[in-house]
């Protein structure tokens, strides 16, 4: 009931434009790839700088807890051992209007879903989810990173409350959390819908697709369920127009 109202509340403030938008950006468990990714976008950000204020980042100022902020962008997996994570993600949910979950870790799991004790540095860390899967998040951004590009844009499509074109991530956020190579053949392969055009190869980061005779084969060790693949095929629900394609595949 509690999550019930928290959306019900966030839909009344961002289905309309912001003048001005405060951001909240955190780290949980990951590599923080998502954050060079966003500062990649040089000048492409400044086209939105002005209607955004940066309230909290722990790479970037000394704020030891979450304000009150419009949009709450999160990048990393939730560590399910770690005591102060969890706090923190509670912290998100009371403070933050909107929640993104920027980037694979936090949306679909990615790697860390495979991060199952033996780390080095704390070796009772063993359990790892995206955060969808423990918060009420409004939205995610595939990609392991998102390019910068697409970070530009799903911005700018949140600030000016576009939210028709912001659908299949809010989809993503909130529904079936693992997509993988095995969605791909399964949902897309299997179902005769391949057109052999190579994208999904094209897309994934640790290149565990080989196109074969006109179909994709995924090397299931390689894999690493980013969802790059699946997100980005043209079969899948994903690209329902042109504006939405665009935006996943983070072309101008």
């Amino acid at each position: 009931m509690v999550r019930w109202w928290r959306r019900l509340s966030r839909a009344k403030t961002k289905s309309t434009p912001r003048s001005s938008c405060d951001v909240a950006y955190v780290q949980l468990a990951g590599c923080c790839g998502c954050l060079v990714s966003l500062t990649d976008t040089y000048e492409r950000l400044l086209d939105i700088l002005d209607s955004i204020e940066l309230v909290y980042c722990q790479t970037l100022m000394d704020e030891r807890e979450i304000p009150e902020c419009d949009v709450a962008v999160v990048e990393g997996a939730v560590c399910l051992n770690d005591e102060h994570m969890l706090e923190e993600v509670e912290e998100l949910e009371e403070h933050a209007d909107t929640i993104v979950a920027l980037g694979a870790c936090a949306s679909t799991g990615n790697f860390m879903r495979l991060s199952r004790g033996n780390q080095q540095a704390a070796p009772t860390h063993e359990a790892f989810v995206p955060l969808t899967e423990v918060a009420d998040v409004d939205y995610a951004v595939p990609g392991c990173p998102p390019a910068p590009e697409a970070i530009k844009r799903f911005l700018t499509l949140l600030l000016e409350g576009k939210e028709e074109l912001l659908e299949p991530f809010a989809k993503l956020a909130e529904g079936k959390t693992e997509y993988c190579g095995c969605d791909l053949m399964y949902h897309v392969v299997n179902k005769s819908m391949c057109m052999g055009c190579g994208t999904c190869a094209a897309a994934c980061p640790t290149r565990a697709i080989e196109i074969v005779d006109g179909r994709p084969v995924v090397n299931e060790n390689r894999c690493i369920k980013c969802g790059a693949c699946f997100t980005q095929c043209p079969r899948t629900i994903w690209p329902g127009d042109e504006a939405i394609k665009e935006l996943i595949m983070g072309g101008e």
